[in-house]
């Protein structure tokens, strides 16, 4: 289904907004938040998530420190009599969830999982979970561990000596590509980027033909200089430069031929990796990724300008042709459409904040916002501050119930769950139930088979 793309898109685009650069030590904040879609959609879930956001707000706390957090939040629909409350303990890899809609039951995540099980909901169901999982920071970090600590412990020392030969240039390739082999969390979220893009597949044969890439782009390997400044070249032999890397204003990677003989591009321009700049306004932050000539295969490009406020996303290739984005259309609807559908083969997604506080989300260059978010924050001090040890996290493991135990979960939370799903359903739109109701039994969610 289109439409199941994009919760993950819209949240996404907006942590990469608000939560841009480096986490606080320790934070506790009490929020607010409300969202309206001010267009008619003609997707039946678009629709339904209009008339359900229309009479929905969530309010809670977000406390913090030294990496352990709680998140206590509410969500009402209607007024405050009617709504759902859950708290969520944790530590980046593993998460504690309450609610009065589980009754005495608590639901762990080990979410060294997460992006595997998504995958599996996908594989049975037909319901791509696992595009949910992009959206959390720690899902890339935990498949990109053991790539980096690879790339560290054979690139690091022959970098400082000044030379890469093309022996180390091949032994990483191997180490990454048996890593794509048989490392789980890095083989599953390449799994995961093969299946709308066919990018997964595609990024394994590039590593093996590594060793002919090297033998014609850096037979002799790759010369490392140090500038006067500090930046840092990674350089090839001869006169063509094949990789640049600078710390201080930009960097820059770029494998011609690499990926299946289409040329890599990847450019970042700031300060440093929290901030990244344009390299003509020093007061905006971008990075870019092309595939193929001109970005034929894929194109990406990030911009973000924090003093002003606004964050724009493009994309465009042919990898994305099968994946759809919202976008309003020439009748003033908003309606799912892929980016080659568009005149320039691009889809945009702009986020302003405006003056009133909200933040308001436009797409294809048209001056009407189709999502509009209010979120407001106050800091407070806390009674307690969390202090997590993942081990210790009490709860049932979600992520790994199978049927016998899924079942017996469901018998015990079915009744906590219908009494407090029941009074927010009541206080919902009717027409708004009814079309998610017909979408869950379109993706196969609500089909009972004979």
């Amino acid at each position: 289904m289109r439409t199941s793309r994009i919760a993950a898109l819209l949240l996404a685009a907006l942590l990469l907004v608000t939560v841009a650069g480096e986490a606080p030590a320790e934070a506790a904040l009490g929020f607010s938040c409300t969202a309206r879609m001010p267009l008619p959609a003609e997707d039946g879930l678009l629709s339904a998530l209009a008339g359900l956001l229309e009479v929905s707000s969530l309010t809670g706390t977000w406390v913090e420190k030294d990496g352990s957090y709680t998140l206590e939040a509410t969500l009402s629909v209607g007024d405050a009599q009617h709504s759902a409350s859950m708290a969520l303990d944790g530590v980046d890899s593993h998460w504690s969830l309450s609610s009065p809609l589980l009754g005495d039951t608590r639901l762990m995540f080990n979410n060294q999982a997460m992006l595997e099980f998504g995958l599996k909901m996908d594989n049975h169901l037909g319901v791509p979970l696992y595009r949910a999982a992009w959206l959390y920071p720690y899902v890339h970090r935990d498949a990109w561990a053991a790539p980096l600590a690879a790339w560290h412990r054979i690139m690091d020392a022959p970098a400082a000596a000044g030379h890469i030969p093309p022996e180390a240039l091949l032994q990483l390739g191997e180490a990454w590509l048996a890593l794509y082999r048989t490392d789980r969390a890095f083989s599953v979220w390449m799994d995961a980027l093969d299946r709308d893009t066919g990018l997964g597949s595609s990024f394994g044969e590039a590593l093996e033909g590594f060793p002919d890439w090297v033998e014609t782009y850096a037979p002799d390997g790759i010369d490392v200089e140090t500038g006067e400044t500090g930046d840092s070249w990674y350089a090839l032999s001869g006169d063509e430069r094949l990789l640049l890397y600078s710390g201080v204003r930009d960097a820059s990677l770029v494998l011609p031929g690499f990926w299946c003989g289409e040329d890599f591009t990847l450019q970042a321009y700031g300060d440093d990796f929290t901030r990244i700049a344009e390299p003509d306004d020093p007061g905006a932050y971008a990075v870019r990724l092309r595939i193929g000539e001109d970005g034929e295969t894929l194109s990406v490009s990030l911009l973000l300008d924090k003093g002003s406020g606004r964050f724009t996303l493009t994309l465009g290739g042919g990898c994305l042709e099968e994946l759809a984005f919202p976008m309003v259309d020439e009748a003033g609807h908003l309606a799912l459409v892929s980016p080659g559908e568009t005149e320039e083969g691009l889809w945009t997604l702009e986020i302003h904040r405006q003056e009133d506080g909200q933040w308001a989300f436009f797409s294809g260059g048209n001056a009407v916002p189709w999502l509009l978010v209010r979120a407001e924050a106050e800091p407070f001090t806390p009674d307690t501050w969390p202090a997590w040890n993942a081990a210790e996290l009490p709860g049932i493991n979600f992520f790994s119930l199978n049927d016998t135990s899924l079942e017996a979960f469901l018998r015990a939370v079915l009744p906590s769950a219908v009494k407090g799903a029941v009074p927010l359903v009541a206080a919902a739109p009717a027409a708004s139930v009814a079309r998610l109701m017909d979408w869950l039994e379109e993706i196969g969610l609500l089909s009972v088979e004979p």
